[in-house]
């Protein structure tokens, strides 16, 4: 690929809207990373140097990539779904879902929809709660002058839900 080709095709992929990813790291600093380019990883001390030194990995990246003769993933907004997959489940799960949907009075197509909306929803709520509990706690360790550490949970799991059972 001739030169100016490549750093035309590289600045094409630099200004698509890649999803990046940060989290605060359990030592300090941060750490970013883009969805969408495995292994297109940094660290930084504070945001703004991470975000500085993601766009540097990104560029090497896609660089690389490109050079290689490797095809580059499209960011996740760019890609077209249709709104079907195939999901295999054993029977006594479909069982089940057939029989919430029918309690319910929607079809089970609707009810695995909501009930998907609803993870997906609640997964969101979680992490905004982490983070604010996080940043509440390093606001404390900052007033309070002792570092206590409150601010690096690692607990982000969500909460279990007991199975569904139907009234008979």
């Amino acid at each position: 690929m001739k030169n100016k080709e490549l750093q035309r095709k590289i600045e094409e992929y630099l200004k698509k809207p890649y999803r990046i990813e940060i989290e605060p790291d359990p030592d300090g600093g941060y750490v970013a990373w883009i969805k969408e380019l495995p292994g297109c990883i940094t660290y930084g001390e504070t945001l703004e140097e991470t975000l500085e030194l993601l766009e540097e990995a990104k560029r090497l990246y896609i660089e690389t990539a490109l050079e290689d003769g490797r095809e580059l993933p499209a960011p996740l907004s760019e890609r077209k779904y249709s709104g079907r997959f195939l999901l295999r489940i054993p029977p006594s799960l479909h069982e089940r879902l057939v029989e919430m949907a029918e309690d319910e009075g929607i079809s089970l197509n609707a009810l695995v929809n909501n009930l998907i909306s609803s993870a997906l929803s609640e997964k969101r709520i979680v992490n905004l709660l982490i983070q604010k509990i996080q940043e509440l706690d390093e606001k404390l360790d900052a007033l309070t002058g002792n570092p206590s550490g409150h601010g690096k949970r690692s607990g982000n799991s969500l909460p279990s839900f007991p199975p569904y059972t139907r009234e008979r």
